[in-house]
């Protein structure tokens, strides 16, 4: 560690494992490598067993006592120009699930994670749907199935990938448009990952949240060809975009874009808000144009209502005279016809 060859984390992984017959071998070997180089190193040396599929359900987390929660942080809130301090109970956030992958054989991972009931039934569904070609319902065969047909799935949406791709008949409807052709050859070449490569050589070896980037940008006449496009991390496209245009460019751009987001969420809210009030308020006029005229006509509260409910399964937009005689035949069925016989009143049949 003082030399530097070995960080702390490194020595606490390979603690269990030396002897005084392998220390040698084993701290060289794992001399400068990360964390995880050293848990496939250990893998390969030291292999686990099969390690069998659990599912198990986990108990709720009881509050804190009063004496272990965290200090309240103050709450600075301004009324009419005036500042004013004070402390603000904190919301019980659930903590985000935490997930661990193991290497416990050079071909095999010790996968851990939580997830909720939903889930948990989905995959026994999955179990049974396949439980024709996965008799036993192995847990890890039935998530290879499933990462396999999201794979396919995600590679058709975002990539364009097809069995054989070949270029769109169709006119792009935009010059920034890349064809899915294009951007599944282009994801072939670059391996899924950033091509963006520092002076002394080394490939920034980001795989997520990776872009389809011009390499000449469009307002420069770049065009969306296999070899003027490439992928970039958004780090790094970021970067690319102001050495091309200057950073305070991009800067108001990004905040153009911040602001044109927030515009949209809001409107969508607005949207949505007056979505659910407009509902809101025809549930209202329903229950109020029948209710209080079978009120009025002496009907209690509970077959109101009851009648009320009968009219919006049978006539929901009808006008409001047809409701209300739907909610009277519905109170009041009309009483049965009799006809006269030799000893006197019987219904008739």
């Amino acid at each position: 560690m003082a030399e530097g060859r070995l960080h702390l984390t490194a020595v606490n992984l390979l603690a269990p494992y030396l002897t005084p017959e392998n220390a040698e071998a084993l701290l060289k070997a794992a001399a400068h490598r990360t964390k995880s180089e050293i848990e496939q190193l250990l893998a390969e040396s030291f292999p686990r067993s099969e390690t069998l599929a659990l599912v198990q359900a986990l108990p709720s987390s009881p509050p804190l006592p009063e004496d272990q929660r965290p200090p309240v942080p103050p709450q600075t809130c301004a009324s009419d120009g005036v500042g004013v301090t004070r402390g603000v109970a904190p919301e019980q956030v659930p903590l985000a699930p935490r997930s661990n992958t193991t290497p416990v054989a050079p071909e095999r991972f010790l996968v851990q994670f939580t997830f909720g009931k939903t889930e948990h039934d989905d995959l026994q569904y999955a179990q049974a749907l396949l439980s024709h070609v996965i008799p036993s319902g192995d847990i890890a065969r039935v998530i290879a199935r499933a990462l396999k047909a999201l794979i396919s799935q995600q590679e058709k949406r975002k990539l364009g990938a097809t069995s054989k791709p070949r270029p769109s008949p169709r006119r792009a409807t935009s010059e920034r448009h890349i064809p899915a052709h294009v951007r599944h050859a282009v994801w072939e070449r670059d391996g899924g990952q950033c091509t963006f490569t520092s002076p002394d050589g080394h490939r920034c070896p980001a795989r997520t949240l990776l872009q389809f980037d011009h390499v000449d940008p469009v307002a420069l006449g770049g065009q969306a060809t296999v070899d003027g496009v490439r992928l970039l991390c958004a780090v790094h496209n970021q970067y690319a975009a102001e050495c091309a245009f200057g950073s305070q460019f991009m800067a108001n751009k990004r905040e153009e874009a911040r602001r044109a987001r927030a515009e949209t969420r809001a409107a969508a809210a607005r949207r949505e808000a007056e979505a659910r009030e407009a509902a809101a308020a025809a549930e209202r006029a329903k229950e109020l144009d029948v209710v209080p005229a079978l009120r009025n006509l002496g009907f209690r509260a509970d077959q109101a209502r009851l009648a009320a409910a009968h009219c919006d399964s049978t006539v929901p937009d009808g006008p409001l005279e047809e409701r209300l005689r739907t909610a009277l035949r519905f109170l009041a069925p009309p009483a049965r016809r009799w006809r006269p016989v030799p000893n006197g009143l019987a219904p008739a049949p």
